[in-house]
């Protein structure tokens, strides 16, 4: 696993924890998905990587894309990656057909000290104001069942 990319090296190890992963709610850079603190739950059913884009799979069909994810770390309440250069999160809009026209997502760009954040919803306007010094991705809650804490640098 030496020569792997850090994407790689990070999905093979999640996938390693699955079994034991709880649900939990998204954060990027320090933003809530849906707003506020577990507001929503999600629980991931799979991941891969390829050319340093990490993709996790969740539970409602939903897909998180990292661009060159650093510094993950899974202990038993939060996973996270500290850094990426980008972040995308594509979700179905809930209680409606899960059809191409449903289909949202939030795409979150690392550029120098701020973070960009682009999105198509269009039932409310967004007002994210997302920090470069807080975590890329993190997906708190008391996730995991008998795993061991630890940093993956």
């Amino acid at each position: 696993m030496e020569n792997s990319c850090e994407a790689e090296q990070i999905a093979s190890r999640l996938k390693l924890a699955l079994p034991h992963l709880k649900f939990g709610s998204l954060r990027f850079w320090g933003e809530w998905f849906g707003g506020r603190a577990f507001e929503n739950a999600h629980k991931i059913t799979d991941c891969d990587a390829r050319d340093e884009v990490l993709h996790i799979q969740f539970d409602g069909d939903e897909s998180l894309y990292v661009w060159s994810p650093h510094q993950a770390e899974l202990n038993r309440t939060v996973f996270s990656i500290q850094n990426a250069a980008r972040v995308r999160f594509e979700w179905f809009y809930y209680g409606r057909p899960k059809t191409g026209q449903n289909r949202y997502f939030m795409d979150l760009t690392r550029t120098d000290h701020r973070i960009d954040v682009k999105s198509n919803d269009d039932w409310f306007t967004l007002t994210l104001r997302p920090m470069h010094q807080e975590p890329a991705v993190e997906f708190v809650a008391g996730m995991i069942d008998g795993l061991w804490d630890g940093h993956w640098g």
